[in-house]
């Protein structure tokens, strides 16, 4: 794994910035690592020089890139230390394993471990509905030894991207329904996850319809999934209501907005199921919603689908499910059986091409009871991000691919109602000017 990762961020060093410990498509970034060095560093004695050849910035720039390249290196200490030249082999003795072990215990375990759950999946007979009794997840525990041991080789070697060591245990799938079997629906092939906290009543209420909408929903081998295909009709008569959307420069109120939410998450599990995507798109502008940036598939029906091809040689059967942090997580499991011998490697986001937000503006529109205003547009910064997923099969690749977002800069807009005021200065200026004319 490690050489896999130090070939893909050969080509990717541009884009490379903090420290980050990554599991699947998440990662907690470690702006300052000399949060990891020994106490003893103050000593002088200690020969610790200060321009040590590796570089870790929260987000790089191009203007860091560029220095970067130039001479790699950048004063992570910012104490007084002295100037004596340090082999980079040596830097091990610096960092204190200790206090590595303790960040991995408070930051990084309680948002990785989870506990086993098993599902029984059957079928209603009157119905032919599919039933889920629970759900399948992993039990998954962060392996502390190994974690620490691949944060030391990232420093001592300029990698600034470590995949976090974790043990898995499956769940136990008991599937009770003969039918399902029999297109291999065994085992739990993986999961996608998104996080709407803070979301309006409205928003929540799409995104948990929408998802409904493909609980229970069976993808054949070899067939081309479409999100709207399957998500079908957005109105009333469906159980949507209007909420906002990005269409074009405004953010304006639709039916089912909000419903980018589900298709992003289904992206993020198809994309670790290691299956083919068709389709996918990135929204405009970057939202929060959709974090970690790049990970996002928008869909806007008939212009803008998300499609992935399975691959996987049998079935797959989708759950979705609202529950998480606050009930304000939504997963999409994905059931079926695994291809023997793919593994899938996700490495991302690098972002580069910063660009600012741009200026704020107000606008008035007399269709609109005066005093009244709505926000179009947030301020927020353009960028490009890219993730890189690698799909092996038989030691071979399958898959490399290179999911590119690029993100505009956007400038806080807001509209009022009734009149302009600039425009009833000038009108009055003009009658001013008329009436005094008129006197001379």
């Amino acid at each position: 794994m490690l050489v896999l990762m130090q070939s893909v961020l050969a080509d990717v060093l541009d884009y490379s910035g903090s420290l980050r410990l990554k599991y699947e498509y998440q990662h907690v970034v470690i702006n300052d690592v000399s949060i990891f060095l020994a106490e003893d560093i103050n000593n002088p004695e200690s020969n610790m020089d200060k321009n040590i050849e590796f570089c870790f910035a929260e987000d790089i720039t191009e203007n860091i890139i560029k220095k970067k390249k130039e001479e790699f290196k950048f004063n992570i200490l910012n104490k007084n230390l002295n100037s004596s030249i340090v082999n980079k082999k040596n830097i091990k003795k610096y960092i204190s394993r200790e206090k590595i072990k303790n960040y991995l215990e408070k930051k990084i375990v309680p948002l990785i471990n989870q506990e086993q759950k098993n599902v029984i999946i059957s079928r209603d007979e009157k119905s032919n509905k599919i039933i889920f009794d629970g759900y399948g997840q992993q039990k998954i525990s962060v392996n502390i030894k190994e974690t620490i041991d691949l944060i030391i080789f990232a420093i001592e070697n300029n990698i600034s991207y470590v995949n976090i060591d974790v043990t898995k245990i499956e769940p136990i799938l008991t599937v009770k329904d003969d039918e399902l079997k029999k297109i291999g629906i065994t085992e739990l092939v993986s999961v996608g996850r998104s996080d709407f906290s803070n979301s309006s009543w409205k928003r929540i209420k799409n995104v948990t319809n929408g998802a409904s909408k493909f609980n229970g929903y069976i993808i054949p081998d070899n067939y081309i999934f479409s999100f709207n295909e399957q998500l079908g009709e957005i109105n009333a008569s469906t159980g949507f209501v209007p909420e906002l959307v990005i269409l074009g420069d405004k953010v304006i109120p639709e039916y089912g907005g909000g419903l980018c939410q589900v298709s992003s998450t289904a992206y993020r599990g198809s994309m670790l199921a290691g299956v083919e995507i068709v389709e996918r798109h990135n929204h405009s502008y970057a939202v929060s919603y959709y974090a970690p940036h790049g990970s996002d598939a928008t869909i806007y029906s008939p212009t803008k689908d998300f499609k992935f091809k399975n691959t996987s040689g049998h079935a797959l059967l989708m759950q979705t499910r609202r529950g998480g942090h606050n009930n304000n997580e939504l997963f999409y499991y994905y059931y079926g059986t695994k291809p023997k011998n793919r593994d899938v490697y996700i490495l991302g986001p690098f972002k580069s091409n910063f660009r600012g937000a741009l200026a704020s503006k107000v606008t008035y529109d007399s269709s609109l009871p005066e005093g009244t205003h709505k926000v179009v547009s947030h301020s927020v910064s353009g960028f490009t991000s890219r993730f890189y997923r690698i799909v092996k099969e038989d030691k071979k690749d399958l898959y490399n691919d290179i999911f590119k977002s690029i993100y505009q800069a956007r400038g806080y807009w807001e509209i009022r109602g009734g009149e302009d005021p600039s425009k009833k200065i000038e009108e009055t200026e003009e009658i001013e000017e008329i009436e005094k004319n008129e006197i001379s």
